[in-house]
């Protein structure tokens, strides 16, 4: 059985890096997780992801520096519970930058997309742990939540995300990693400018709410509906119907 697991149902596809006993990943293990995101983006049944892991010593303790560094001697064991977990923590679980301890430099770029810039300065020169409710203080966590709850508050998150509008949430994740980068200015009128997307995104949503695209509303009941069709119907004036369904 592969070290990293895929499982799709519901719209939801977990997937679970299973490296006992730290889920410190062999060099080739980053190739296999790009792999299994890069099908999961051409696949129609999955609409959200969550990454997880086993066990409960570590999310993931990043690379095993034995993959990386020949006769490398292995890593003290509490640098094994390491982790960067995402928006969603176990009330046990820390975040930190190792590297320094074991010989290597990284992960602080990234880091930087969580935590303040002096926070992460002194984590990557002491190797200095947060704990998951001091991760939350700073905004890099969403919640923090017993360790027995983690799987159904993440998969509760994925099911409200699953059952919005496949499209607007693919062209609103597009958006934002390409808003991310550029300054204030550039990338509000990025954003202003997308307007065939913003048409194609309403065309979608208008046909979306006529078959019932939203589960927990019929369509006759969907509080949207009746803007969503009038703004369909005026959208359409200046539209190629059939090349715009085309495109979607």
């Amino acid at each position: 059985m592969s070290p990293i697991r895929l499982e799709v149902k519901d719209y939801i596809a977990v997937v679970t890096i299973d490296y006992p006993p730290v889920n410190a990943m062999a060099v080739d293990a980053y190739g296999h997780i790009i792999e299994i995101f890069d099908e999961l983006h051409d696949r129609d049944d999955a609409r959200v992801v969550v990454l997880t892991a086993t066990g409960e010593r570590a999310f993931c303790a990043g690379v095993d520096v034995r993959s990386r560094i020949p006769g490398a001697p292995a890593p003290r064991k509490d640098h094994g519970r390491t982790a960067r977990e995402g928006l969603i923590a176990s009330g046990k679980a820390p975040f930190g930058l190792p590297e320094i301890d074991v010989g290597l430099l990284g992960g602080a770029r990234h880091s930087f997309r969580l935590f303040p810039q002096g926070v992460v300065r002194r984590m990557h020169y002491t190797a200095e742990r947060l704990s998951a409710q001091e991760a939350y203080r700073l905004g890099a966590v969403h919640k923090v939540v017993p360790p027995d709850r983690l799987m159904d508050e993440a998969m509760s998150d994925a099911a409200v995300i699953a059952a919005k509008m496949p499209i607007g949430i693919r062209l609103a994740k597009e958006g934002l990693n390409t808003v991310e980068w550029m300054d204030l200015k550039n990338g509000y009128r990025f954003e202003q400018c997308l307007r065939d997307y913003r048409l194609a995104m309403l065309l979608a949503f208008g046909f979306w709410v006529q078959t019932a695209g939203a589960p927990s509303f019929p369509v006759s009941a969907h509080p949207l509906r009746d803007v969503a069709m009038e703004r369909l119907s005026a959208a359409l004036i200046d539209l190629d119907a059939g090349q715009l369904l085309h495109e979607l």
